[in-house]
């Protein structure tokens, strides 16, 4: 497996559109060359038995690539682009610096030993995870892919013991061994099921083979963290300020400053926090006469038999695209959402949805996984599960799944433009996801699905502001786990795990603030239109750009407004 990238360049006359067509794949090309991962994510198979190169020589020559890059970019004219061609310029333009900065300003590979975990893990997942529950066996193409980079796991993390100079952060190396220590269990626990019917006996024993090594290599790194690298990691967690506020330039194309941002997002949780406590007390109010229970007890006993789980997991899909397609003028496709099936063994979670990558080309219909209860090992393990599975927290989640993500893939497979297609934004992934919770909450009057809502979008409210809080204003991990207990009333463990998660991931909030933009968005295109912001028009020029940033996607609907 693998191809050889072609070399980006401008060609030779006067066609602007033709030199951007030529970049934009030539980027794609040398991208995906030098992170297979990232290839098998956007479905694209070709380097399916590779593991990114992290090699320094490698990063170098990136580097400079992504600077000829942006020169090439500046001297096309945008008059001799089409409109989409003018938007995939800019798209490509945000890509490319932000890649600069991340190895000139954030160098990763120097300073975060969860880099190269992530790596082995994304390679891995990248590959099992589509397996589908419902198939006999794991494929042998995909078994030889996965072979091909259990092989490279211990060339990647030797290359991170001689990249690794700069002093980390003790928070994060402890993560880096929590789930290096996690692959290490999944490589030895469940994959060996996932291979054992596979009909090839050489890929089989070559799989035995390759995750034998990769485990090994995993163990040897931890052990080198733990006795080399975890003395000397006194990094600072936060970015500061500065840092903090070039990511959402840079990534997101954020506009404005971290000063207007601040008030704005205090605004919004001081709104959601009086929604919640209104939400609470509706709840506990509609409970009949007896003893008082409280809200979140009330949530978890509206819940579904084990047995009637899936059947009502699918009769709430179905529902809620017709909800979507015919109240929220959402833009359910004719066949309606993905169907509900069981979780395979690879996959983690209560609910996780399986679907398309934009460049996929043998194309297969999207699913939902759901745990299957039935597979509890204990009477207490199966009513846990259902208490999580309760029917209303169900409800919020499916929709954030299937009429947000789900939606936003489809509209990146769909899109005009290759750029559109490869193109991610978090903010818009994750925040149209969370708008889509608030358009449930506000038609709904279902009390219980409503408290749900309300507490989902408070707590990626907090998110968020924690996330400036930590990474722009000093806060320390102690304030912000004061925040999430203060204003979520999540105990002290919830807290913790909170906190560490900001300070880890400063783009938490992502689903916050791209709610936010969304709605924004939404009211000026309506004073601009004159039309319902809600309806199919608004949600179907809002996912016709792909996977464009939506600020860049507001210069195409408002004209820079």
């Amino acid at each position: 497996m693998g191809r050889t990238p072609r070399q980006p360049g401008i060609p030779a006359g006067g066609d602007g559109q033709v030199a951007l067509d030529a970049l934009v794949r030539a980027n794609l090309d040398a991208e995906l060359a030098l992170r297979p991962t990232m290839a098998s994510w956007l479905g694209d198979h070709g380097y399916d038995d590779k593991l990114d190169d992290v090699r320094t020589d490698a990063q170098l020559r990136e580097a400079t690539r992504l600077r000829t890059l942006s020169d090439q970019l500046r001297a096309l004219s945008d008059d001799k682009l089409t409109r989409s061609g003018r938007l995939d310029r800019k798209i490509l333009m945000r890509r490319t610096e932000a890649a600069l900065h991340e190895l000139s300003e954030m160098r990763p590979l120097e300073r975060n030993p969860m880099f190269y975990v992530d790596i082995a893990q994304a390679g891995v997942d990248s590959l099992v995870s589509g397996e589908r529950a419902d198939d006999a066996s794991m494929g042998t193409d995909t078994l030889h892919a996965l072979n091909g980079r259990l092989w490279r796991i211990r060339g990647l993390f030797d290359e991170a013991r001689r990249n690794l100079r700069g002093s980390a952060p003790e928070l994060s190396v402890r993560r880096a061994i929590d789930n290096a220590q996690a692959l290490r269990a999944f490589l030895g626990e469940t994959l060996p099921h996932l291979v054992a019917a596979v009909p090839d006996a050489r890929l089989v024993d070559d799989a035995r083979a390759a995750s034998g090594d990769a485990g090994r290599a995993l163990d040897e790194f931890v052990n080198w963290l733990q006795r080399d690298f975890q003395p000397r990691a006194h990094g600072e967690l936060a970015l500061g300020p500065q840092r903090f506020w070039d990511r959402l330039r840079l990534v997101e194309d954020m506009p404005g400053s971290i000063d207007v941002l601040i008030p704005r997002v205090e605004a919004a949780v001081r709104d959601s926090s009086r929604r919640v406590d209104d939400a609470t007390k509706v709840v506990v109010a509609s409970q009949p006469p007896g003893p008082r229970v409280d809200a979140q007890r009330l949530i978890e006993d509206d819940r579904p038999k084990a047995e009637e789980l899936f059947t009502k997991t699918q009769l709430l899909v179905d529902q809620l695209g017709a909800w979507g397609r015919d109240r929220a003028g959402l833009p359910v496709p004719p066949l309606g959402l993905p169907r509900v099936v069981e979780m395979p063994p690879q996959c983690s979670g209560l609910v996780q949805l399986e679907a398309n990558a934009p460049l996929e080309k043998h194309a297969r219909p999207a699913v939902v996984y759901l745990e299957p209860v039935v597979r509890a090992t204990s009477e207490k393990t199966r009513t846990e599960l259902l208490r999580a599975l309760n029917r209303p927290t169900l409800t919020v989640t499916l929709a954030h799944e299937l009429l947000g993500h789900f939606l936003v893939g489809l509209a990146r497979r769909q899109a005009p433009s290759l750029m559109q297609r490869v193109s991610s934004s978090l903010l818009l992934d994750e925040g149209f996801a969370t708008y889509v919770e608030h358009l449930l909450l506000v038609d709904s009057d279902d009390p219980h699905v409503r408290l749900v809502a309300e507490r989902n979008l408070q707590l990626r409210l907090l998110r968020l502001l924690a996330s400036i809080r930590f990474h722009a204003q000093g806060a320390r991990l102690d304030d912000i786990a004061k925040l999430f207990s203060d204003e979520a009333d999540l105990d002290d463990s919830q807290a913790r795990r909170e906190s560490e998660r900001i300070a880890l991931d400063p783009m938490a909030g992502a689903g916050a603030l791209g709610r936010l933009e969304i709605e924004r968005l939404r009211i000026d295109w309506q004073a601009a239109h004159g039309v319902d912001p809600t309806s199919t028009a608004f949600h179907a020029a809002l996912l016709s750009y792909g996977g464009a940033p939506i600020e860049l996607i507001r210069e195409e609907l408002l004209g820079g407004q």
